[in-house]
């Protein structure tokens, strides 16, 4: 899903689906389990922002006793 994003690709990821649908529709062997999908493709709106991300050493700490 990241490598998908920085393609330029949206992607959903769906964990509530019917399994014996989703087994029928992609021909999966009934030996196999299938736990989700993962819907792909290009966003029909580009215009979105980019979001604005703290810098790590504002968030996070490594081997300190100081709070954040």
């Amino acid at each position: 899903m990241l490598q998908a994003q920085e393609l330029g690709l949206g992607t959903c990821w769906i964990g509530w689906f019917s399994a014996r649908g989703a087994r029928k529709a992609l021909g999966v062997p009934r030996r196999y389990r299938i736990v989700s999908l993962i819907a792909m493709g290009y966003p029909a709106h580009t215009d979105l922002k980019p979001k604005r991300r703290k810098a790590l050493e504002e968030i996070c700490r490594f081997n300190t006793t100081d709070g954040l």
